[in-house]
């Protein structure tokens, strides 16, 4: 992937080697040996997935096929040996790029998103202690207390791409006029649902040791996560601590965000027209996002690339043209970050939808009527994922 992203390796090279790779691993799957080789078949998968999701989506993109055996892999996994920890962060990274997916219109069909709706993918029966991640070093209950307000919130935000993908594939007639009207106060109930769900689980699981506020409030990142560092360790910063630990602090507040911004907006064609009223909740969402992710360049405290999705909602979903720019400067400033040309896709499609949105304007309409999946779709600018 490094090789062909840096011109040194044809792409077509490395999907015929994919091709190849999970013909033999759909022959493994079906192994009578399959516990010996379930280990390499999950490390394997999870590095195809990776990869297909670092490039774009078209007929020979495989991502979920990988997402699917992964799926039946885990599975099997925790039938057999129901704690099975050391797997428990690659399965939450590829549950949220399949979420991340499903957000983005793409449907892994009986992927990890579905199992974990159904509760198959972290078993509620496994003890909270063989739960912890293994970056962690302490014990302490108020230290689980965050591991599962982090948990939870993807659990949240999975239950908004399982139902984002069922309205989008809802199918009625625009002509039948009061069927439509009934189909979107149908649809405004179930958001308003989610939403009433999202904050009371904003209100019971956020953590007593975590800070309510805005974690830039401050000004300085790091002063906050040193705060709720030594609240549950009652250790120093450097004692201990691991930057996947402020990953996962700032993970919950983006989760937030990301929920209140897309749940606003991006649910259904024309969203925010009908519900004017949600435009300050959007807006506030979108600054939060964006002093979060320059907080996070400026002091270094955790990995810029979890702001990608983020960072591109905010830009898609404000009104300012200011706060507009500050999104797609921020995504530009993503790219060479990572693995993957992902950050400049996602900033593409921005200055597109945005652009998209001015002519709107100008032809006398609304920016709120352009619809960022649509656009993608139309342009053939679809991406699963804004920052690996």
């Amino acid at each position: 992937m490094s090789l062909h992203h840096n011109g040194l390796a044809q792409r077509q090279d490395a999907l015929e080697r994919i091709d190849q790779t999970t013909a033999l691993l759909s022959q493994s799957v079906r192994s009578t040996e399959f516990d010996l080789h379930s280990d390499g078949l999950f490390y394997l998968h999870f590095i195809l997935l990776v990869y297909d999701a670092c490039n774009p989506l078209d007929e020979d993109n495989l991502w979920h096929r990988h997402v699917q055996y992964l799926r039946q892999t885990i599975l099997t996994r925790r039938r057999q040996w129901p704690s099975q920890t050391a797997l428990d962060n690659m399965v939450g990274f590829a549950l949220w790029l399949d979420v991340q997916a499903a957000l983005t219109g793409q449907d892994s069909g009986a992927g990890l998103l579905r199992a974990h709706m159904s509760n198959d993918l972290f078993p509620a029966s496994m003890p909270l202690a063989e739960r912890r991640p293994s970056y962690f070093i302490g014990t302490g209950d108020r230290e689980m207390e965050v591991v599962t307000w982090g948990k939870e919130s993807l659990t949240v935000m999975s239950k908004l791409g399982a139902l984002a993908l069922s309205m989008r594939s809802e199918q009625h007639s625009p002509h039948e006029s009061q069927a439509a009207q009934q189909v979107l106060l149908g649809r405004q109930r179930i958001v308003r649902q989610f939403q009433i769900e999202l904050y009371e689980h904003w209100g019971q699981l956020h953590p007593a040791s975590v800070p309510r506020e805005h974690p830039v409030a401050s000004g300085h990142l790091p002063t906050w996560t040193r705060y709720v560092y030594d609240s549950v360790s009652g250790d120093s910063f450097g004692g201990g601590f691991h930057i996947d630990f402020a990953d996962l602090l700032i993970q919950g507040f983006l989760t937030l965000s990301i929920c209140a911004m897309y749940s606003n907006t991006s649910m259904f064609s024309g969203q925010l027209l009908r519900n004017a009223g949600a435009r300050p909740e959007v807006e506030r969402h979108c600054q939060n996002v964006l002093d979060m992710a320059e907080s996070i360049f400026r002091e270094g405290a955790s990995d810029p690339r979890v702001t990608g999705f983020a960072l591109f909602l905010a830009g898609y979903s404000a009104t300012d043209y200011d706060t507009k720019i500050r999104a797609i400067n921020l995504l530009q400033a993503l790219e060479g970050r990572g693995i993957s040309r992902n950050a400049k896709r996602g900033r593409a499609l921005l200055i597109a939808v945005c652009e998209e949105q001015r002519q709107r304007v100008l032809a006398g309409g609304r920016a709120e009527e352009v619809d960022w999946l649509v656009f993608a779709r139309a342009r053939n600018m679809e991406t699963l994922d804004f920052g690996l």
